[in-house]
């Protein structure tokens, strides 16, 4: 969580977190810590109406090369 909040900040982006169904709940139901990281902005997620905002794909890889290569 450390390095995911680093990333953010050196990004600019806020430090929050949430609950919701994730990919990780599989591995939380095994009682592995697990934590998901948004890379996009959208809405209607896994409905018929999902959209993703691609303009804002850029910034979520950013971020998940920030916290992957722990700069």
């Amino acid at each position: 969580m450390q390095r995911v909040f680093a990333a953010r900040r050196a990004l600019g982006l806020p430090e929050r977190c949430g609950s919701g169904s994730t990919d990780a709940n599989a591995a939380a139901a095994l009682g592995i810590p697990a934590i998901a990281i948004g890379c996009c902005e959208g809405s209607g997620m896994h409905t018929l109406h999902e959209r993703i905002d691609l303009g804002s794909l850029e910034l979520g890889c950013r971020q998940l090369v920030e916290i992957i290569s722990g700069a």
